[in-house]
């Protein structure tokens, strides 16, 4: 009988959606009644140790005990799923055996058997059998692999114990139902990326999986066999969507030219779509160097690690979108430069000592220089002529950073005058360099920088480009200012509350092109 060709025909569509939620109410009374039996099971076998002089034989007969109830539960729900078809289908089914697992079973198959040992390949029948020619045993395979448990580690296993029970039970039924039905790994909520790799299969007869390549679970799943004799529709459950994310993940993969097997494509599903699964890639998508991107493979694994964290832990999630929205675009021409860092437009790429920025300087955070120069490119992307140096809402934003250096000049000048001290120009600019190197440390005063293409190179700054390097260019104050802003934010918190500080219409400026560019 094929499991696919049971005639529903006879229901009118309103019977049907009830059939199908009826199927439902099944599969959520299955999944509570296991895990009732876990949440008592975790409770009870860590406590036998304390009874009996050998703790573990103690806890493997609880085991035992737990094993045998999950068989039933799954067999219960195997039966009562059967019967519903045949109710629906207006059809008797043949009779079929239903199959018994043990908690022996059930260990073998999470811990893999012998296969860790000098053992491999070892069958549990012939083990269980007493047919080993090694002399293998139960016992010892219980022995090897529970030497040292805690009772949270007996907790963990009763779990596994009872879930791998009802898993087996559900899939060696459905391998010898003459009905020949069909089975699909269902996870329960939120799951993991090999999980939902394994179950973006969907429905599948059993006989497509001699091998048992598809029946691999780690500790702690929560993934349950669902037997189906025709089309089933599980709440939660949707394996043509599992399956999308997998393809995507798999072409982005071999796009990047990472390959297209199976851990590869693991990764990938978890660093595309880190919400879907549980061990999803702790940077989203859009706060992330993208995967296989030239910047990716020149920053290297760990460097890119590092930029990632920063992206994702500084509160200016709007810079940091927009900063890795063009990340693929990036080029560092030269990651060994002897000396300095810059962003050459010429050649459309930034140069400068790749190990040197990224342990930072006397003048610099980690990293930090990177989001400079990279935020110079950044700006030469939006706009060739320069997106800083535009018009941005009928403002310049060099006039509004030069408004606020001279905001910060009177205000200095008339504290002078009023404690009747010199309140010439260098007296001004003495005390404003004065205030700023008592309240910072030398690695945070981008503000520096702003401060001497605003008020002039008479400006006596601790950090700052060479005297004459503003005059080049009117381009230049902006431009600078542009990438102050942006490293501080990404890279240098500190930074920024003085920028904020000295520099406020500038920093809300800032802002608003930083949401501009990024809309």
């Amino acid at each position: 009988m094929d499991s696919n060709s049971l005639p529903l025909s006879n229901l009118s569509p309103a019977q049907r959606k009830a059939f199908n939620g009826h199927l439902n109410d099944m599969w959520d009374d299955y999944q509570d009644e296991l895990a009732d039996l876990i949440i008592e099971a975790k409770t009870m076998v860590p406590n036998s140790l304390y009874f009996g002089d050998d703790p573990t034989t103690e806890a493997r007969r609880q085991l035992e005990d737990y094993a045998r109830k999950a068989n039933l539960i799954a067999q219960d729900y195997y039966r009562n799923v059967r019967a519903a078809w045949a109710e629906a289908a207006g059809i008797s089914m043949p009779d079929y055996k239903e199959a018994q697992v043990s908690s022996d079973r059930a260990f073998w198959q999470i811990v893999g058997g012998y296969n860790n040992t000098m053992h491999v390949g070892a069958k549990f029948t012939d083990v269980i059998n007493g047919r080993s020619k090694a002399g293998l045993t139960m016992d010892h395979l219980w022995a090897i692999n529970t030497r040292g448990y805690t009772e949270d580690d007996w907790a963990r296993l009763a779990k596994d114990v009872i879930n791998e029970t009802a898993r087996l039970t559900g899939r060696f039924t459905a391998q010898n139902d003459p009905t020949r039905p069909k089975y699909a790994r269902v996870p329960q909520g939120k799951t993991c990326a090999f999980c939902a790799m394994l179950a973006s299969r969907g429905f599948v007869y059993a006989s497509e999986d001699t091998a048992g390549k598809w029946h691999r679970y780690h500790h702690g799943c929560d993934c349950k066999i669902v037997p189906s004799w025709g089309e089933t529709e599980i709440d939660g459950y949707d394996p043509d969507k599992l399956k999308a994310i997998y393809q995507q993940a798999k072409n982005a993969a071999k796009a990047a030219g990472d390959g297209s097997d199976p851990n590869t494509v693991l990764s990938w599903m978890r660093s595309e779509s880190p919400d879907m699964f549980t061990d999803g890639s702790e940077f989203a998508p859009d706060l992330r160097i993208p995967r296989g991107s030239r910047l990716e493979q020149q920053l290297g694994e760990a460097y890119t690690r590092r930029v990632n964290r920063l992206l994702n832990k500084t509160e200016h999630k709007d810079a940091a979108r927009l900063w890795a929205k063009y990340a693929a675009q990036y080029d560092i021409k030269e990651t060994r430069l002897p000396k300095g860092a810059y962003f050459s437009p010429s050649d459309g790429g930034i140069h400068l000592n790749l190990d040197t920025v990224m342990a930072g300087d006397n003048a610099h955070r980690p990293v930090q220089n990177l989001f400079h120069e990279s935020g110079h490119m950044l700006d030469w992307l939006l706009d060739k002529n320069s997106f800083s140096w535009a018009p941005h809402n009928g403002k310049l934003f060099n006039d509004v950073l030069k408004r606020d250096a001279q905001r910060i000049f009177d205000t200095t000048q008339a504290t002078l005058m009023a404690e009747d001290k010199p309140a010439g120009r260098q007296s001004v600019m003495k005390a404003i360099a004065r205030e700023i190197a008592t309240n910072s440390a030398k690695t945070d005063r981008n503000v520096e920088d702003m401060l001497q293409a605003a008020l002039g190179d008479d400006y006596h700054g601790s950090v700052g480009h060479p005297k004459g390097y503003f005059r080049q260019s009117g381009q230049l104050q902006s431009t600078e200012a542009f990438a102050e802003m942006l490293d501080a934010q990404m890279a240098n918190p500190e930074a920024w509350r003085l920028i904020a500080n000295y520099f406020p219409e500038s920093a809300k400026m800032f802002n608003t092109m930083i949401q501009e560019a990024l809309s």
